[in-house]
């Protein structure tokens, strides 16, 4: 390569880094993280629990939140529902119904959205929890 096309790509490199910080600010965050205790909800159906999730989606963003639990042989109970995305974690409780006892369950959850190209975004876990 030539002195000349190595300086013009050069000054072309130095003239987008101050653009780079900006494109990752705007970058879109998510996190989902289930809680390793579910409580028995009150006042509710008996053997109702409430999946307790941390979420972290982009702020002005509705997401949609899914949640399985399954405690064998024959518990099993999930929930979708909507949240208004704050772009900070938020805590938030689905209640869940499936005739759950106390002691161990497996648990999964899921948050995603999609952007204006119709691209979908999200992230998700799954746990061992504890009812009870």
């Amino acid at each position: 390569m030539s002195t000349r096309l190595l300086a013009f790509i050069a000054v072309c490199a130095a003239a987008l880094v101050p653009f780079a910080p900006a494109a990752v600010a705007g970058s879109t965050s998510f996190s989902m993280q289930i809680d390793r205790v579910a409580p028995f909800a009150l006042n509710a159906p008996p053997g109702t629990i409430i999946l307790r999730l941390e979420i972290q989606c982009p702020a002005g963003d509705f997401a949609l939140v899914r949640a399985h639990v399954t405690q064998s042989p024959t518990a099993f109970g999930s929930d979708a529902t909507f949240v208004s995305c704050t772009g900070t974690k938020q805590a938030y409780g689905m209640i869940i119904s499936g005739g759950f006892t106390a002691g161990t369950a497996d648990a999964d959850a899921t948050v995603t959205f999609y952007d204006v190209n119709d691209i979908s975004h999200g992230a998700g876990d799954i746990r061992t929890i504890m009812i009870g």
